[in-house]
């Protein structure tokens, strides 16, 4: 069998649509590199402040996900999908309405739901029995609306196919400014948890702002000017509905953890926790790289019928992800401690842990895209039903798991979700399109 992998592998160089994936990724991964760089600067130099502070800072960041999605209404998918069919058919047209309509209706639900967030801030921060929140989450209120945005037209122009902006305008880029605000004023008075969720919005406002210039810039670059079309805005939300149904399932298995944590331990074991996680990612950062190249040719070669096309280029991401996410895991497995103590002493606890979630990672970057194939050829409901169950039974395990085992049971139950999920798409989309996204398998 290593024979064979060996083999396969040594005739990757050979593949010349394999070498134009690689480097058509490589600005992508450039900034997916250094925004999980910026993402270890930035734990690193709050978790130095205990991991109470860097607890409150995760927890502050969970609630701006949640609500963010919530309030996107898919519609973020939705852009990327129908920007490539309006394309595709000729009617570009229709891709300015497409983004106004959208970026109204999701500006105004963030000013309605983070207004909401804000007057209960005190019975949510209760809830976790941490009075630090209180003052972190006035600051998710007052940032959803600029983070909504950031990832609303990143999106849009990953549907542009303007990968280089797409890269900038990411999470990644926003704690690289945000470790820059976090030093610079960490000798203030504000609680520390609370200045690390300050710097993080404020830098999302500064690149939200530079991303509605690049997008208007990059619409007129591709499409120019052009008579707007109808389109079927209601029939776009119903596309949308069910991405924002998998999304906020695909949040609930990966936040219910960090928010089980929250509330039968200590945001300093959230903090331990959230490192360890943090590690193991780097197991699928080059994956994201990939798979943000992958969308919206998906959806391209899925709309022009091209099926041959399509299932080289899904098993091709699969060869990719395979060739970074397996040494990773190799060396997370062999150094957990090693990893773990560049934090802090106070991390150490987390080496148990650390191995179960590199687990659930590498069985995520071996799948492949497989969520990313159900949603943009028309299986978002099929997407909607796994991630269902998955979030039903991340929480049932979460809340068996935790209370006995404490922050090793809430990785159990984190990677057992993951890896079946995964699994169960990979079967989904080979029974679709008879395509095996895990290399090396027929």
């Amino acid at each position: 069998m290593v024979k064979k992998w060996v083999d396969k592998a040594s005739d990757l160089k050979k593949d010349t649509s394999l070498i134009e994936l690689l480097s058509s990724s490589g600005f992508v991964l450039f900034f997916k590199v250094l925004g999980a760089v910026s993402g270890y600067i930035f734990a690193f130099v709050v978790s130095k402040h205990g991991a109470d502070a860097y607890g409150i800072y995760e927890l502050s960041f969970t609630a701006l996900m949640i609500l963010a999605v919530v309030v996107k209404l898919g519609l973020d998918g939705a852009t990327v999908r129908f920007t490539q069919e309006y394309l595709a058919a000729g009617h570009s047209g229709k891709i300015r309405p497409l983004i106004k309509k959208s970026v109204l209706t999701i500006s105004l639900l963030a000013i309605a739901v983070g207004g909401f967030f804000y007057l209960l801030r005190v019975p949510i921060a209760a809830w976790f029995d941490e009075p630090g929140l209180e003052s972190a989450y006035k600051w998710v209120a007052l940032g959803l609306l600029p983070f909504v945005l950031l990832q609303f037209f990143a999106e849009a122009l990953r549907a542009l196919k303007n990968m280089k902006a797409y890269a900038v305008l990411q999470v990644g880029t926003v704690l690289i400014i945000a470790a820059g605000l976090f030093i610079a004023f960490q000798d203030s008075i504000l609680p520390k948890g609370e200045l690390a969720t300050l710097s993080f919005v404020a830098a999302t406002f500064v690149l939200a702002s530079v991303g509605i210039l690049i997008y208007r810039w990059s619409y007129q670059k591709r499409i120019g000017t052009v008579a707007n079309e109808n389109i079927d805005f209601k029939g776009i939300i119903k596309v949308g509905i069910p991405l924002l149904v998998s999304g906020s399932l695909f949040l609930v298995i990966s936040w219910t953890d960090t928010l089980m944590i929250g509330y039968f331990k200590t945001s300093a074991d959230v903090g331990v926790y959230r490192i360890a996680f943090k590690i193991a990612t780097l197991i699928t950062f080059i994956q994201f790289a990939v798979n943000s190249i992958a969308a919206p040719n998906i959806a391209s070669l899925y709309a022009n019928n091209n099926m041959v096309g399509f299932r080289k280029y899904t098993r091709q991401i699969g060869v990719v992800n395979a060739l970074f996410a397996i040494p990773i895991f190799i060396l997370i497995i062999a150094f957990p401690e090693t990893l773990l103590n560049l934090f802090g002493a106070e991390y150490n606890s987390g080496k148990l842990l650390l191995p179960v979630l590199a687990l659930g990672q590498l069985i995520n970057a071996l799948c492949g895209p497989v969520m990313y194939i159900l949603n943009m050829t028309g299986k978002e409901r099929e997407s909607q039903q796994i991630m269902l169950w998955m979030s039903v039974i991340n929480i049932v395990l979460n809340i068996v798991l935790i209370p006995s085992y404490g922050i090793i049971g809430a990785a159990i139950a984190t990677s057992i979700s993951m890896i079946a999920w995964n699994v169960i798409a990979a079967v989904l989309v080979y029974r679709y399109y008879k395509v095996i996204a895990i290399p090396f398998f027929k």
